[in-house]
């Protein structure tokens, strides 16, 4: 699978991060930069939560991780950590308590 920016799979993270950076949300050099920074630190999540992270290890690294990449991006922390748990737990929460 062709897991480069200008892949298909990609098409939503490109066009996020291209909105993102024209409004001035973000503070990179690139969209291209942007993006793989967004698609490795999703890799690394996925790698770390199929390891064997427990429930709450699993959204806490996971916010961790948003919180580093947002800041990465350019957001400010208050900010960055806010989005991070809500996403945390919206996203993680209800998955994670279905595999206990």
């Amino acid at each position: 699978m062709d897991m480069s920016p200008a892949a298909d799979v990609n098409k939503g993270v490109v066009a996020d991060t291209t909105k993102a950076l024209r409004a001035g949300r973000y503070n990179i050099p690139s969209v291209d930069a942007g993006v793989v920074l967004k698609i490795g630190l999703a890799h690394a999540v996925i790698t770390r939560l199929l390891n064997g992270a427990d429930r709450f290890e699993a959204i806490t690294v996971a916010q961790q991780l948003c919180t580093l990449k947002l800041r990465a991006l350019g957001l400010e922390a208050v900010e960055a950590e806010m989005i991070a748990a809500q996403s945390a737990d919206e996203i993680l929460r209800p998955e994670v308590s279905l595999r206990d």
